[in-house]
């Protein structure tokens, strides 16, 4: 399965033209946790932050550990940017095997960002680049006093045949699967004021009862009662006063123009493609990259910052695609291809995320490495009972059933895809069947069936 990330970078090495950046974050209680993308670390007590971070977006994301209470605070995720800074040759690199030279080079002459721990507020700050404690911590960097403090965004692992250890790209090729459509053309337009996603700004326990819609699934009312007895203690606790809600687009469900006929009404809703082709050229001037982006940004904000409203908007997204028909056989083939292999990426990495998850590793008590601890556990329990077995077997069964008319390569993304749902959920995506017309009926996003008397 080819991922995002190879599409858009090739073979190429993120460090071969660019310098990476060292993300500093200075202070955090010791016991906290701490992440840099798809990976959080527990925070010892000489840890610095992270370095050897490609140019690109990223998330830090971090929860405070209340040693007394014993548990984590709610949990903040910030998208950051690592600016591009070319590589030029520097002497003092000279005659280092090339794996070592690029990483002190990038901590030579790399950019450096940094935060630091305010206590009363339980939050990171972001440290002033023109500030007397931003030039210090960038003389740190620059003179490599903090490099064994400071936990590497890369893996090593030994190659046959070769001398000493290579660097592994495979967790960046793994975060572009999840985040390469999100630039600051995307940030701009979707990110709270500040970058900060945190549950608490969110405020609302019931957005999963959104529009006065009852919730169905066991899965949802388990994580309703959860949130309904974390957002009060939480905002007793501490505000929100760092973060804000996403600018999340709003996304077509069930459609009810009246300026639609019966006929016309019922087919847009059969088949949603002229909905999501409104979508896309009055909400993103027709920019496919800028919806993918936002698909992207809705799915990590859940994963990684807990947010609800991106786990709904994701799930909208996600059923509008699964809706379609023509748009996938003729209309935006181009577009159903990024999306698979995106949707590809991000189930992947949550079914399979404890095969990919990084060796537990201490280095001068930073604290070990661990997986992901955002919201993924929570995700799958979703998954298990929600709506995604219904719209996506659905689909995958129709253009199954139409594969002498499909693009080859959209149809191979949509086998890959029904493969990783079958092995990994056990949900059969064989031959097309009847689901019955009270499966329909019982879906949110599911077709309209119009009365013709109302018209008349």
């Amino acid at each position: 399965m080819v991922s995002v990330s190879a599409a858009a970078r090739g073979t190429e090495e993120p460090c071969s033209c660019f310098h990476c950046g060292t993300l500093v974050i200075l202070d955090v209680p010791v016991g906290s946790a701490v992440g840099v993308d798809q990976y959080v670390y527990t925070v010892g007590e000489s840890f610095k932050g992270i370095k050897h971070v490609p140019h690109g977006t990223h998330v830090v994301s971090y929860a405070a550990y209340d040693a007394i209470g014993s548990r984590f605070g709610p949990v903040t995720a910030m998208f950051v940017e690592v600016p591009k800074v070319e590589r030029s040759d520097d002497d003092r690199c000279a005659g280092m095997d090339h794996d070592t030279a690029w990483m002190v080079d990038s901590a030579l002459h790399g950019p450096v960002l940094g935060w630091k721990w305010n206590g009363q507020e339980e939050i990171l700050e972001r440290i002033k680049e023109d500030s007397p404690d931003m030039a210090r911590v960038e003389g740190m960097v620059r003179e490599l006093r903090w490099d064994r403090e400071l936990g590497s965004y890369v893996t090593m692992h030994a190659v046959r045949g070769q001398e000493g250890p290579t660097v592994s790209w495979r967790v960046h090729e793994e975060w572009m699967g999840l985040s390469g459509y999100i630039d600051s053309r995307v940030l701009k337009r979707v990110a709270p004021t500040g970058g900060n996603v945190c549950i608490i700004a969110e405020g609302d326990h019931t957005l999963l009862r959104q529009d006065g819609k009852h919730i169905k699934t066991e899965a949802e009312v388990a994580l309703d009662e959860q949130l309904k007895d974390s957002t009060v203690e939480m905002s007793h606790s501490c505000g929100a006063s760092h973060a804000g809600r996403c600018h999340f687009t709003p996304v077509p469900q069930l459609i009810k123009n009246a300026n639609l006929s019966p006929e016309d009404l019922t087919a847009w809703n059969m088949d949603k493609s002229k909905a999501l082709d409104a979508l896309l050229k009055d909400h993103f001037g027709n920019d496919e990259s800028l919806f993918l982006g936002e698909f992207q940004f809705s799915f990590i904000s859940f994963l990684l910052g807990h947010s609800i409203e991106g786990f709904l908007q994701w799930k909208h997204i996600l059923a509008l695609l699964f809706s379609c028909e023509e748009a996938v056989m003729c209309g935006r083939k181009c577009l159903f291809k990024n999306a698979l292999r995106i949707i590809y990426d991000q189930l992947s990495f949550s079914f399979h995320k404890s095969s990919s998850s990084k060796s537990v590793r201490h280095n001068n008590d930073l604290g070990p490495s661990v997986n992901n601890a955002g919201g993924d556990a929570v995700f799958e329990q979703l998954l298990e009972d929600s709506f995604l077995k219904k719209k996506s077997v659905s689909f995958i069964r129709r253009i199954e059933s139409e594969s002498d008319a499909c693009d080859p390569d959209l149809y191979s993304l949509v086998v890959s895809l029904g493969r990783l749902i079958s092995s990994s959920l056990s949900w059969e995506c064989g031959p097309v069947q009847d689901v019955g017309i009270s499966a329909l009926l019982d879906d949110e996003d599911g077709p309209v069936i119009v009365n013709i008397d109302e018209f008349l």
